[in-house]
Order: C-alpha cells, then sequence, then structure tokens
C-alpha cells in the first residue's frame, strides 16, 4: 500500500466530514437568523400593539437596536420609497437573514386595510405565530437533517477510503 492511497483515502474521509459539518453549519445559521427574526418581530408586535407606532418608524428603531439591523434598514428604506411591509421584506436580498424574511413576508395575509392599526397588529401577530411554529419545526428538522448529514458523510468518506485503499 502506497503512501499515496493512504494520504487520498485519509482525504476522502476528512473531505466527507467536513462537508457534513459545513452543511449542519449552513443550517443552523439559518435556524439562528430565524430566532433573531423572531425576536425582531416580536418587538414589532409590542410596539405596534401597545404603543400604536407606525410600522415604518418601527423598521427605523429595528434597523438601530434590532437583532438584525441590516434587514430593517433595507425594509426602512423599501417603506419610505411608499412599499408595503409585505413588500419591502419580500425585496430583501441579504442572503442570510433574507430567506426567514421572505417566510415572514409570506405569512403576511392580504387584504387587510393599510393603515389601521388593529388589523396592522393582528395580521402581524398572525404571522410572527406562523413564523414562531415554523422555527420549531426547522429545529426538530435540523436534529434530524444534522445527525443524518454527519453520518452519511462520515460513510460516504469511508466508502471512498475503501475504494481508494
Amino acid at each position: 500500500m502506497s503512501a499515496a492511497r493512504l494520504i487520498a483515502a485519509l482525504l476522502a474521509v476528512c473531505g466527507s466530514a467536513l462537508f457534513g459539518a459545513v452543511s449542519n453549519s449552513r443550517a443552523e445559521e439559518r435556524i439562528k437568523n430565524t430566532d433573531r427574526l423572531v425576536s425582531d418581530v416580536d418587538e414589532m408586535y409590542s410596539l405596534l400593539r401597545i404603543d400604536r407606532m407606525p410600522l415604518h418608524e418601527i423598521a427605523s428603531r429595528l434597523s438601530e437596536k434590532g437583532e438584525l439591523p441590516a434587514l430593517w434598514a433595507n425594509v426602512k428604506a423599501e417603506m419610505e420609497a411608499g412599499a408595503s411591509l409585505k413588500e419591502a421584506l419580500n425585496d430583501i436580498k441579504l442572503p442570510g437573514p433574507g430567506s426567514a424574511a421572505a417566510r415572514f413576508a409570506g405569512y403576511l395575509t392580504d387584504g387587510f386595510p393599510a393603515g389601521d392599526a388593529e388589523t396592522e397588529s393582528a395580521r402581524i401577530g398572525y404571522a410572527l405565530e406562523k413564523l414562531k411554529a415554523y422555527r420549531e419545526s426547522a429545529i426538530n428538522e435540523q436534529k434530524e437533517k444534522g445527525r443524518l448529514t454527519s453520518s452519511l458523510s462520515l460513510m460516504l468518506g469511508l466508502a471512498a477510503a475503501i475504494l481508494i485503499l
């Protein structure tokens, strides 16, 4: 058995294990971004419901003090240009929190009259509950997929090592 084959087999195992770790890390980061968004939307819901603060002012406040300031700075700019909250969230192009924001925007139901604080609050409350449910299912799914991804990537590396040797 040559040293080159042994090194190639070791690289195959390490490479596949690294692939599994990177995949799990990305999934965990998506969940963290969803957690951050839930925290910010929870704050938005409170400010809208209790303080009756307009949505564009809430977006401004979250761009300064929120968990995802870059996201809310983009939302604030879109809303200042005349977009609704849903339109602003759909236009977000941020790689990490953008997908969670798009999911939240999808939960915002159409047909509510704009400007009515009670209906805006109800709409955001509904979307917040849906986002929390999504977060819980994503956490459970990630636990299962994480174990599977780690196991399969390691087994793939071992299989490649056996073929190389």
